[in-house]
């Protein structure tokens, strides 16, 4: 199989998120969400989804939620999370 590389993935995507690829942004987000190649991170996992969401990415808005729902970075809120998914 093929080893995945998520740091070398992470530098790509920052790239591109720079220049405001939602989709780079959202991915982002699942990296620092997930803790793939780098340690969890929800701060900054809800930072790059709100990015996202800001240009009608609709993951990252869900994902938004989830995070509510969780309580994952920030307060456990059902009510937010629903007004994100």
């Amino acid at each position: 199989g093929t080893e995945k590389r998520f740091d070398k993935a992470l530098a790509w995507y920052i790239l591109a998120a720079i220049e405001n690829n939602s989709y780079a942004q959202h991915n982002i987000g699942n990296i620092y969400h997930g803790g793939k190649g780098v340690p969890t991170n929800y701060l900054c996992a809800m930072k790059w989804y709100l990015k996202s969401s800001e240009q009608n990415n609709a993951l990252a808005s869900n994902n938004i939620g989830v995070l509510f729902e969780n309580g994952q970075g920030v307060p456990r809120d059902k009510h937010k999370a629903l007004e994100w998914y």
